[in-house]
């Protein structure tokens, strides 16, 4: 079975999932900054009462808002600027569909939830990565910075 059909077949809760920065929607846009400079992330879910996403807060939206209210923009809650489009997954959800929410969407972050609808957690490029190399290592290569690309069997005859 190929790469593929290992994505259409597995689950979401396959992948690796990483803890998300949670904040509500009256947090103030300074709090959300410096917990995702502190857990060097890209971006905090925003969640209701019940622990429900309600969207995102990314490194994007921060420089938009720091563009729109240059004088304030840390006086806003995350809630002004919470992106609501943002891409939730179920974790019994087909792999392939966070495959297709970085690959047409561009989102870099995709959240998870369980059944009941409540984060869980992240995933994303960075789990997808993991995910390939760890099903395909003979075609993942690590290799040390500046160095030389090589092959591990000799091509042609």
């Amino acid at each position: 079975m190929g790469l593929k059909e290992n994505m259409q077949q597995e689950l979401v809760r396959d992948l690796a999932i990483r803890d998300a920065i949670v904040v509500t929607a009256d947090s103030p846009v300074r709090e959300a900054i410096a917990l995702m400079r502190s857990k060097q992330l890209g971006c905090v879910i925003v969640v209701d009462p019940h622990g429900k996403p309600l969207g995102t807060f990314t490194e994007r939206t921060m420089i938009d808002v720091m563009l729109r209210f240059p004088q304030e923009f840390m006086e806003h809650t995350v809630g002004e600027h919470v992106y609501t489009s943002a891409v939730f997954v179920n974790q019994s959800d087909p792999i392939h569909q966070v495959w297709d929410a970085i690959q047409n969407l561009g989102h870099r972050f995709i959240g998870v939830v369980d059944d009941q609808g409540k984060l869980i957690g992240l995933t994303g490029q960075k789990g997808i990565s993991e995910y390939i190399a760890e099903h395909c290592p003979q075609q993942v290569m690590v290799q040390r910075i500046g160095g030389k690309p090589g092959l591990q069997q000799r091509e042609g005859a």
